[in-house]
């Protein structure tokens, strides 16, 4: 088995399934496809796109802090909430997002280990 550096910021499917009604974990996926969501989603998931989300309309940067409290909020995901983001392309964007919640100090976020394909 590969060691991570930060093994916390990496979850299995197997540790998912096992926790997917805990309460505190809320699993968003991060697509660039939108449709794969609608295709068929991890159970409870909230799905959050490239565009429409994680991205300022505006300009092509990353979301504000207003922004971000907004689109967590809206998730249903506050300070203490586990997040677990897992998306298509082998988890591009979900990285992308895992990215933007740790700049703003967001402590419980992991990505599933192989994305939406495993």
């Amino acid at each position: 088995m590969t060691q991570y550096a930060r093994p916390e910021s990496i979850v299995e499917t197997q540790w998912m399934e096992e926790h997917l009604n805990d309460d505190g974990i809320r699993i968003v996926e991060a697509d660039v496809d939108i449709g794969a969501y609608v295709g068929g989603h991890v159970p409870g998931a909230v799905q959050r796109d490239r565009m429409s989300h994680l991205n300022p309309t505006i300009q092509r940067d990353i979301l504000d802090i207003e922004q971000m409290q907004r689109l967590v909020g809206e998730s249903g995901i506050g300070p203490d909430t586990r997040m677990i983001l897992y998306g298509d392309f082998t988890n591009r964007f979900t990285s992308y997002a895992f990215w933007q919640m740790k700049i703003y100090g967001h402590e419980h976020v992991s990505v599933l280990n192989g994305g939406r394909e495993k």
